[in-house]
């Protein structure tokens, strides 16, 4: 902007965006979907109201740390990059703070609808009976676990005993589920309104779609590194073991596969988002070409 008008490059010229109100408004539009962790999901907060958005008492629950003075949590909350500090004194609430932490998603308009869904088919196709779909809308950092054990339930995770001892037997490894589901936490657009993470469970596999951009081609997905946007959100679930941060997530995916004997993983890059499948184990002749 200059003196009241708006330009914009179009060429080799520099132009008046009045001129052309499309140009403007599709200018416009790439900047405000922009949306980056340290941006606000939530402005002008008390600071007394802060915990009624976030869940403070579990992140040191998870930190192993005694709950602290308001002070210091104020203090911590703000160097871990949750909040920001205003100069009129009250306190805007970070993307990065509602997606690790966040009591519920809906109560920041930007992520209303984000989160993770699961649901349970009763047969191969989407045509089949489906039960009731479960919903996780608290930050990823306070119910990733649970989410996790609730995936491999639904995909027909049970207990035997075997000399005296339970073991668990999940026809899915957990750590296939833990990178998957970590992967699409990642990869998520911050900026689609409502866009969830879909995780749906077949009798034969286990698909999970989320709406972000692989950023690479698939089939270099083993040996090209990924591009996250989110630096410092990778960080934080690295540091809390929710995802390693080097970019080998996909092929612990792979070796897991081979370790266990199941297909071969498939990534499929859609219009609006990525899918990837897991399939159970099955026999040599119900393998396709493909």
């Amino acid at each position: 902007t200059f003196q009241g008008d708006e330009y914009g490059r179009v060429g080799d010229s520099l132009v008046s965006l009045s001129n052309d109100p499309v140009l403007r408004r599709r200018i416009w539009q790439k900047i405000l979907n922009n949306v980056g962790e340290d941006d606000a999901a939530l402005c002008s907060i008390k600071e007394n109201d802060l915990e009624q958005f976030l869940n403070v008492a579990s992140f040191y629950r998870l930190l192993h740390q005694d709950f602290p003075s308001p002070q210091e949590r104020v203090s911590r909350l703000i160097n871990e990059g949750f909040i920001l500090r205003r100069d009129d004194g009250l306190y805007d609430i970070t993307y990065l703070g509602a997606l690790c932490i966040g009591a519920s998603f809906s109560l920041f308009p930007p992520l209303y609808g984000k989160g993770v869904e699961v649901v349970t088919y009763s047969g191969t196709s989407r045509v089949s009976e489906t039960s009731i779909p479960t919903f996780f809308e608290s930050g990823f950092l306070l119910n990733f676990d649970s989410i996790v054990e609730y995936i491999l339930n639904a995909m027909g995770s049970k207990e035997i005993v075997t000399t005296g001892l339970r073991n668990s037997v999940n026809p899915i490894p957990p750590i296939i589920v833990r990178e998957m589901l970590s992967n699409a936490i990642v990869h998520q657009d911050f900026s689609k309104n409502g866009g969830k993470i879909l995780v749906e469970c077949f009798p034969d596999r286990l698909e999970m779609y989320n709406d972000g951009n692989l950023a690479i081609d698939v089939d270099r997905i083993v040996d090209y590194a990924p591009r996250p946007q989110n630096r410092h959100f990778v960080e934080l679930l690295s540091r809390f073991r929710i995802c390693e941060g080097h970019g080998t997530g996909f092929d612990k995916i792979v070796a897991a596969t081979d370790e266990y004997v199941l297909p071969p993983v498939q990534v499929k890059k859609e219009e609006y988002g990525v899918r990837v499948t897991v399939f159970k184990k099955k026999p040599w002749q119900e393998y396709t070409e493909e």
